[in-house]
């Protein structure tokens, strides 16, 4: 289960195949296109003003424009594409505050459910791990 950091690179990154838009879980990006018809624009001007690097939503020529809006659609009504600055009361600043240099997605680490006592016993020394080397 993953949290995006970036509406470019991650889309990027789901188209490519290098992560399972199963996975995703929400994408937090600072657009601010609060509804469907505002969002569309933004994925073609990503799109056409960002051929190569990080943002390359055709991934070399790859995919088209629909392919991108198919599945820029498919996240921002399934609830999936957060856009702070779309709330009276954000305040501005850095999105993000906190996980810069995180990368483009942050993993999340679900509760075990998973009563067997080995797993038990690994995941809480896992999370013990985890606490110390922060």
């Amino acid at each position: 289960m993953l949290i995006g950091t970036s509406l470019g690179q991650c889309l990027r990154d789901i188209l490519s195949g290098e992560v399972s838009e199963d996975d995703v879980v929400m994408i937090i990006t600072r657009t601010m296109a609060p509804d469907a018809d505002r969002f569309i624009p933004v994925l073609e001007q990503y799109y056409n003003e960002f051929l190569n690097g990080a943002y390359d939503l055709s991934v070399g020529g790859t995919k088209t424009f629909d392919e991108v809006s198919e599945l820029g659609l498919r996240l921002f009504n399934g609830g999936k594409i957060h856009q702070p600055r779309c709330f009276p009361n954000f305040g501005g600043g850095f999105v993000h505050p906190g996980i810069r240099g995180a990368g483009n997605w942050i993993e999340l680490a679900p509760k075990s459910w998973n009563t067997t006592p080995a797993v038990v016993e690994a995941y809480d020394k896992y999370k013990m791990l985890d606490a110390l080397t922060k």
